[in-house]
């Protein structure tokens, strides 16, 4: 009797552990077990998976696909290029709009043919999802998102390919509106069109209006835009772009690379390449009523048909540090145009082999302050081939520890005294008036291949006014007092350099101070993130007595 007793309290109490216990997670496979992805998806519990097998999915149930708010995986067995949703031009691939979190997963799926008026292939309604190793190729939407549409929503969106997809209005790869975050990474944003008028068809790439997505480890490439922002387009978007590559995008008005508007709070570009984009006006930044922080970026042989083939800067008080703008070209401002009371402050940049018919390296209107800067190498057609400025009663620019060297046909022009216009502790081919000014030399060490580094005995070094100079140079090495040399700067750091980099002698690529050039180097100068040439550290690599070069 008693051993029964104790038989029946077990089991009790084993039913009751599996009432209490969630069920196991379930995987469904599609069309093993179900005709269509959504019947598969209405089945699923939480934790569930829905496979889906490989092959071509169309019709009613493999489109405008819900997950109603379920915290499962959807997912292709064998990738995106074996899996396919194809909606045929009736509808979208999928909608979250029922509180979806990152806990509801999207995975490797072709999506292709949606149409809509808002999310050609995903919408996203209040919700976080996440989207991982899908393609959104040739998709349409008539207004918002071509590919992706996010409404107060912050999806993960990573290892996705969004190619060829096509908007009446705003993004044509992906579209981000009110008060979303999400983060988009590792993704290839190629191809994309945002298309209607000529005032609208913005953002061909990325469009973001009063959100503050993140974007990085991204390409976007050979995206348009009908109007502004050919590869990404941010108004009133404190978005942050790091580590990406915008590459070979246009703009049929402005801002072939990147556009900024209006934004209230900074948006930030870092660690990332803007080359070869084209627009009529700011080939690679464009910059309006905004004032973002970029740093550690190039800007590199992007053009315009009329201001900034760079960067242009209107009303903006921009933060730049330790860029370069090389090989641009326009009108007026090859690297650097900047108007429209704005007043930036761009420090440890170079400024080289660009080419405009009016300031080729930079052309000024308002009041910047330009710190530790090297302008060399640029060519004007008709003035100024390092600084071209316009002068007026608003005008007040300020310039200190600069090099402007060897820039063609002169190395600053002035149309008028008006307003003020102060260089002071900088060496200038020629000669300038101004407190501390030199006209000497910069030696810099290969200057034909655009190794703009100080040699020993350049009269840059320990020259320039450290107050007022940045602590790090162009390559975060720390401003520092060379024992060979006088100190004729000003300030309580006499003897920082003049021009964006810093002299160092030996190994300047030793960076974890073992005399010896190697990988542990690389990741310490973090160089995959930041924008460099590979030459000086393959130049050096393997050097086991830095001491002695």
């Amino acid at each position: 009797m008693r051993l029964a007793n104790f038989y029946i309290f077990g089991l009790m109490t084993t039913l009751i552990f599996l009432a209490a216990s969630p069920c196991l997670a379930v995987t469904r496979h599609v069309p093993g077990d179900y005709g269509s992805i959504q019947e598969a998806i209405d089945a699923a519990q939480t934790g569930d998976t829905v496979l889906v097998e490989d092959g071509i999915y169309t019709g009613s149930g493999n489109r405008d696909i819900d997950f109603n708010g379920k915290a499962i995986a959807v997912q292709s067995e064998n990738g995106p290029q074996n899996c396919i949703i194809d909606c045929q031009g009736l509808g979208r691939g999928f909608y979250f709009h029922t509180a979806e979190g990152l806990d509801s997963v999207l995975s490797g799926f072709t999506i292709t043919n949606g149409r809509a008026e808002w999310g050609g292939a995903i919408y996203c309604e209040y919700t976080s999802p996440t989207i991982t190793g899908c393609r959104i190729i040739g998709n349409e939407a008539d207004r918002y998102g071509g590919g992706i549409f996010a409404e107060e929503a912050s999806p993960e969106i990573s290892g996705c390919t969004i190619n060829s997809n096509s908007v009446g209005l705003y993004g044509g790869g992906i579209c981000i509106a009110t008060l979303s975050a999400p983060n988009i990474s590792n993704c290839i944003i190629n191809d994309n069109l945002a298309s209607n008028t000529s005032t609208l068809g913005i953002g061909g790439g990325i469009y973001s209006v009063d959100s503050s997505p993140s974007i990085s480890d991204t390409i976007v490439t050979g995206n348009h835009a009908q109007a502004s922002g050919g590869g990404i387009f941010g108004e009133n978007s404190p978005l942050s772009i790091v580590n990406c590559l915008i590459k070979s995008n246009s703009a049929g008005m402005r801002g072939g690379g990147v556009g900024l508007f209006s934004s209230m709070r900074a948006p930030s570009i870092s660690n990332s390449t803007i080359i070869a984009n084209t627009a009529d006006e700011a080939g690679g930044l464009w910059i309006y009523q905004s004032s973002p922080e970029i740093y550690d970026s190039a800007v590199i042989g992007n053009s315009s048909q009329s201001r900034g083939g760079g960067l242009f800067l209107a009303y903006s008080r921009a933060a730049v540090a330790s860029c370069i703008f090389d090989g641009n070209s326009a009108v007026e401002g090859g690297g650097v145009y900047i108007t429209g009371n704005s007043a930036p402050d761009i420090s440890n940049s170079v400024i080289s082999n660009n080419t405009a018919s009016y300031g080729a390296g930079i052309n000024n209107r308002k009041s910047p302050t330009f710190l530790n800067c090297t302008v060399t190498k640029n060519v004007a057609t008709i003035n100024g081939g390092g600084m071209y400025h316009f002068g007026n009663s608003n005008a007040h620019p300020l310039l200190a520890n600069n090099i402007i060297w060897d820039n063609s046909p002169e190395e600053i022009h002035l149309t008028s005294s008006s307003g003020s216009f102060t260089i002071s502790y900088s060496n200038v081919q020629g000669g300038y008036p101004g407190t501390g000014n030199i006209d000497l030399d910069p030696a810099f060490v290969d200057p034909f291949n655009d190794d703009f580094h100080l040699q020993p005995g350049s009269g840059c070094i320990d020259a320039g006014a450290g107050d007022s100079a940045p602590e790090m140079d162009y390559d975060d090495i720390a401003r520092w007092d060379d024992p060979a040399t006088p100190d004729t700067g000003a300030g309580v750091a006499t003897y920082y350099d003049i021009g964006a980099y810093e002299y160092f002698p030996g190994c300047r690529w030793d960076r974890d101070g073992d005399e010896d050039v190697d990988g542990l180097d690389l990741l310490v100068y973090g160089a995959v993130a930041k924008w460099i040439t590979f030459d000086p550290f393959a130049a050096e690599f393997g050097s086991v007595d830095c001491l002695l070069q």
